[in-house]
């Protein structure tokens, strides 16, 4: 009995051994989290939760709202915010489901580090129509120096897709803008339009350049791709402000056509 009484109050003291290191580690841990419901200056009624955890010094917050906005679309916003080693990064995305049946998600993401910040942007648009656009930006700053990224993708609901992409640099005051636009028309016909922007000592130089087909052409005209009745129509804004259809010829004839509109 005495060997019983001694193995059991062993087990006790190892009990409390244990106890006492789980409260020393969860010491500097802090998790919180709080669900509210108000009313915003829009007269909506706001369903809000948020959510904080602090580990080792390291914070996170998150907080979700959610509403029906007065086009009567279900909205729900999620920011998160974490600050860890004295950076911070900041991600904000939003969801509205339309009464419609169309669905539009946004991200947005802002890093601070060493002085230098990072922005990154995005957006899918589902349309009711099952069209869908999804837009990219990308913004960089460090000190005078500035690079932006941006891209679309648009699929309409004829199966025809636009890819614009846009890139511009500013260094010691000098800004290179380059744009490129692939359109595939719903008969398949892929159609590229690059257009480079130079601004040097305050003057202004814009070249483009179509390619279709594997043939590609340089000008100074604006040049646009569009669809009709399923074909892919290529146009040029000529000087007078008019807008002239470009005509694209079988393979075996389109290099000395392109030549000829040179």
């Amino acid at each position: 009995d005495e060997d019983k009484d001694k193995d059991k109050d062993k087990e006790e003291d190892k009990g409390d051994d244990n106890d006492k290191g789980d409260s020393d580690s969860g010491s500097d841990d802090s998790d919180k989290e709080e669900t509210v419901t108000v009313v915003d200056e829009q007269g909506r009624e706001v369903e809000i939760t948020t959510k904080t955890e602090t580990k080792d010094g390291e914070t996170e917050t998150e907080e979700k709202r959610i509403y029906i906005d007065e086009n009567g679309d279900q909205v729900e916003i999620i920011t998160k915010t974490e600050i860890k080693n004295g950076e911070e990064t900041t991600e904000v995305e939003k969801k509205v489901i339309g009464a419609d049946g169309s669905e539009t998600i946004t991200k947005t993401k802002t890093e601070v580090k060493d002085g230098e910040t990072s922005t990154t942007f995005e957006e899918k648009v589902v349309g009711a129509d099952g069209s869908e656009t999804i837009t990219k930006r990308k913004t960089e700053v460090k000190g005078s120096e500035e690079e932006t990224e941006f891209e679309e993708k648009i699929v309409g609901v004829d199966g025809s897709e636009t890819i614009i992409k846009i890139k511009t640099e500013i260094e010691d005051g000098e800004e290179e803008t380059s744009v490129e636009r692939k359109f595939t028309g719903p008969d398949g016909k892929e159609v590229i339009v690059k257009t480079k922007t130079e601004i040097e000592d305050g003057e202004e130089e814009v070249t483009n350049l179509i390619e279709v087909k594997g043939a590609q052409i340089e000008t100074k005209l604006s040049i646009k791709a569009e669809s009709k009745e399923g074909e892919t129509i290529l146009k040029a804004e000529l000087s007078t402000g008019a807008e002239q259809e470009i005509i694209v010829f079988p393979d075996e004839a389109l290099q000395t056509a392109l030549e000829e509109f040179q």
